[in-house]
């Protein structure tokens, strides 16, 4: 499936740049720890940078390859006993209205990306930084796990219905939803 690949593309992408944001933080802040040590003074933006950047793209850019992998935490209290076609129903219900929740907030944050755009949000510390840039990291994250909800549900709904195999992945390891 086309959008399945181009959305895995963009996962993984997203990833990336998470990853990638991961090693500069801690880069950032073992420099400014470093120089605080040594010299008695902070990098200049370091805070900024880390709160504002850093912290924003770890946080909301790698939410949908957290979702494709099913490792956000589940609980099965309830439904450790269902057969998979129902466990599949459920799951499509939850994925969906997960990611029409994901939309609205993805609806609400364009409208404040927008807006601090066209004021040219910046941060006051150290140093000024541009920071409405990390606005777009969150509509651009919220976005893509909300497409990745739907994907999953309109994939459980067809399970449920009988007209997709279930997952049958393997249930020993961590992340597992369920089966």
């Amino acid at each position: 499936m086309v959008i399945r690949r181009v959305l895995d593309w963009l996962v993984d992408a997203l990833m990336v740049i998470g990853s990638v944001s991961i090693v500069l933080m801690m880069f950032v802040v073992m420099s400014d720890a470093v120089a605080r040590g040594l010299f008695g003074a902070s990098v200049p933006g370091a805070e900024e940078l880390t709160s504002n950047y850093f912290m924003v793209a770890v946080t909301f850019l790698p939410l949908a390859c957290v979702q494709r992998e099913k490792n956000h935490i589940i609980i099965e209290l309830f439904t450790s006993g269902l057969s998979p076609r129902t466990i599949a129903a459920i799951d499509a219900i939850v994925y969906f209205l997960c990611g029409i929740g994901a939309l609205i907030y993805c609806y609400a944050a364009f409208g404040k990306a927008v807006a601090m755009t066209r004021a040219d949000e910046y941060a006051v510390g150290t140093i000024l930084v541009t920071i409405w840039p990390t606005r777009w990291m969150l509509v651009i994250g919220m976005l893509v796990l909300a497409l990745y909800l739907l994907l999953q549900a309109i994939d459980d709904a067809r399970t449920a219905l009988g007209r997709g195999p279930p997952d049958l992945t393997d249930t020993s390891g961590p992340g597992v939803a369920h089966r």
